[in-house]
């Protein structure tokens, strides 16, 4: 029950924030369109990411009697993820390479990292969960430092 409010609760936060980028994306994309195109991406890699995870440790680690074959199944799916993530971004700038009439290993521009899809913001998008995460953290440790503090407080008004 802990754990459900604590993915519903990060779900909150990073749709949030996506809607806040998302939205300073899209003001800024009449600039340039790449910065919106990139978000997209990364933040729905992210959002496919952590999906993946849920239902592969809701399903799968029910089925493993043992913590050293769960901790070898969580090596390599989290591996696979890594790997992923890297073979999009390096797909990401082949079409950045080829979009702008690049040779991928001669030219060294920073344009080939920025159009037509940003890598910075590509990026971005991919940590959105993980920063969501970190403030859902941040939060409940304030709220537990308050709680246990009004505790002691309650408890020395009190004479105990």
């Amino acid at each position: 029950m802990k754990n459900e409010n604590f993915l519903k609760s990060i779900l909150k936060v990073s749709l949030v924030l996506f809607g806040l980028f998302f939205s300073i994306f899209v003001i800024i994309s009449f600039l340039n369109y790449s910065w919106v195109l990139g978000f997209l991406i990364g933040s729905g890699i992210s959002y496919l990411n952590f999906w993946l995870k849920i239902s592969f440790n809701k399903r799968f680690f029910t089925f493993l009697n043992t913590k050293r074959k769960a901790f070898k199944w969580v090596f390599i799916y989290y591996n696979f993820f890594f790997v992923l993530q890297g073979l999009i971004i390096i797909g990401i700038l082949f079409i950045n390479s080829f979009a702008n009439n690049f040779i991928f290993f001669q030219n060294r521009n920073l344009k080939i990292a920025l159009a037509p899809i940003n890598i910075f913001t590509c990026i971005f998008g991919l940590s959105l969960i993980m920063i969501s995460t970190f403030i859902i953290n941040i939060v409940s440790q304030k709220k537990s430092l308050k709680n246990s503090s009004n505790q002691l407080n309650g408890r020395n008004k009190n004479g105990k």
